[in-house]
């Protein structure tokens, strides 16, 4: 996630949904790309309620990396694609 917003469009265009693993294997394989983390699409919903759920505010501000990186452990994305380096900006 540290270079997510380098190219945002690719990020989220990777973003697969897939009927079963061995989906995401032929994906990867015929893609040339490598497998990254595998989240069930419930929990995946779940963090995103969380994760946009105040977009809409008037007042809202981009997550701290410390809220981020909260929100992420709270829903168990916790392979090395969602790391994000320790800084005082937002994310």
């Amino acid at each position: 996630m540290k270079n997510a917003w380098d190219n945002v469009v690719f990020t989220c265009s990777v973003m697969q949904i897939f009927l079963s693993e061995i989906d995401i294997d032929n994906w990867c394989k015929r893609h040339n790309f490598p497998k990254g983390d595998i989240q069930p699409i419930e929990n995946i919903w779940n963090f995103a309620r969380i994760w946009y759920g105040n977009h809409l505010q008037q007042d809202w501000k981009k997550w701290t990396n410390e809220q981020a990186k909260s929100i992420f452990e709270k829903f168990n994305l916790t392979h090395n694609i969602w790391d994000i380096p320790q800084t005082d900006s937002r994310f």
